[in-house]
Parts: C-alpha cells; structure tokens; sequence
C-alpha cells in the first residue's frame, strides 16, 4: 500500500541517502537523474562500548535472531536450519528476540511457527525471549556462538550491524543490501536466500571451526567501527545537506 506514496516522494526528491548499493540501484532504476548519496547510520550507544564477543566466553551451539512475525523474516527458514543441524549439534539452541510469538499466538504466521517447532521437536531448543532492549541484546550476542539473519529481503539491517560492531560471527542472506553489509568469507557468512541446507551449513562452520568464527567476528568489528562510526556518518549527512543548500540557492539564483 505504501508503494505508491513512496513512488511519489522519490520523484519529487532532488536527492536520496542510502546505505547500500542495493538501494541505489533502485533509486537509479526508478529515476535515472536523481543524485544519490551514501550516508551510513550511527547505531544505539551501547554496540559502540560493548567489549568485543570471544569464542572461548560464548555458549556453544547457541544462536541468536531477530525477527517479526511475518514471513519476509524468515524464521522458519531459521528453523528449518535448526533441524538440520540437530542430530549434529543436539544441545543447539536458538534464541529468538521478537514479539508476537507466544504460545497461543493468532498471527497465522506464528501459528505456522509454532507448527514447525512441534513437529520438528524442538520446544527446547527454541526460547522466544519477547522484545529486548539494547543491553538485553547486547547480553545475548555476548554469550551467542553466530547471530543469523535469514530474511528473505534486507537493505542495511541494522541488528545485524549491531553484531558486528560486537565482532559477533555472523551468517546473512546474501540478497538486496546485506553484500554492501557483509563481504562473504571475510566480514561474515553468506547464503542464498531461502536455502535452509546452506544456512545450517554456514552456522555449522562458525560452530566448528573456532579461527574462522574469531577472523570473521573481528573482521565484521573493524568493518563496522569503520564504516558507522558516528564522526564518518556526520560528516556525510552533513556534506549531503550542504550540497542540498547549494542546489537550493542556485535555483533561486
């Protein structure tokens, strides 16, 4: 429904900030003549002075997700992932932060997830932990042992730069804006979208193989220190505005 009213605001725009190039494309694809500017995003305080995630402090097994209840989040790709790694991995856990998954739940969606878990048997490797504050999220990527992000579409999710600012071995669909996010193999683990098969397999890497989920992890920090430290983005959101002014005065000019 949006859809249209977006539509109308890109073509009255002189000019668009994004973050990856995914967005640009779009912005491009949609009006070949508007000026596009990168600007990244400062995120919340608390993933800037977290001490760094260290495989030795994690919990083994453990995954950590955010999510809604809705498909395009792709929760039950997640879970299907799980069951495959069960049988391999039989005290793998997931940890779920989101709302409107409790037992009983009438979004047919949750419904469906809940379908999954009973059959699959998984009530006690699933905890939905409800919505969580910054420092209840920045507690469970401390203590997880990869933080996954299995949507279906992504520009710059935001819970998943928060991962990586902790050094947090993470696992993404590689689709829309997450290849800008993460360089696959380098600053994170990538999958095709909807491939529950190489998802787990990803997550099984970072289980098993301490030195890759440690250089990915600390590879993701440097990357995202970098790229949404709060001086950089400033400084772009300012440049931007400054050339808007100037656009503005030659006009009146």
């Amino acid at each position: 429904d949006r859809i249209p009213a977006e539509e109308a605001v890109l073509r009255s725009a002189e000019m668009v900030l994004g973050r990856t190039q995914w967005d640009q494309a779009w912005a491009w694809a949609s009006r070949p003549d508007v000026r596009y500017r990168h600007v990244d995003e400062i995120m919340r305080d608390e993933f800037y002075e977290a001490a760094p995630w260290r495989a030795a402090d994690c919990r083994r097994y453990q995954i950590f997700c955010t999510s809604q209840d809705y498909p395009l989040k792709g929760l039950h790709l997640l879970l299907q992932a799980v069951h495959i790694l069960h049988p391999m991995f039989p005290e793998i856990k997931l940890n779920v932060a989101c709302q409107g998954f409790a037992p009983g739940a009438q979004n047919d969606y949750a419904r469906y997830v809940w379908r999954l878990i009973r059959k699959w048997k998984l009530e006690d490797a699933v905890t939905f932990l409800g919505l969580q504050d910054a420092h209840g999220i920045v507690e469970q990527l401390k203590q997880t042992h990869c933080y996954v992000t299995p949507s279906y579409i992504e520009n710059g999710c935001n819970a998943l730069i928060e991962a990586m600012l902790l050094g947090v071995p993470c696992v993404a669909t590689s689709v829309g804006g997450m290849l800008t996010t993460i360089t696959p193999e380098l600053s994170g683990l990538t999958f095709p979208v909807g491939d529950a098969a190489l998802l787990a397999w990803q997550v099984a890497r970072v289980f098993r193989d301490d030195k890759l989920a440690t250089f990915i992890g600390e590879t993701a920090r440097t990357v995202a220190k970098q790229r949404n430290d709060p001086a950089l983005v400033e400084e772009q959101l300012l440049s931007a505005y400054e050339e808007l002014v100037g656009l503005g005065g030659m006009r009146g000019n």
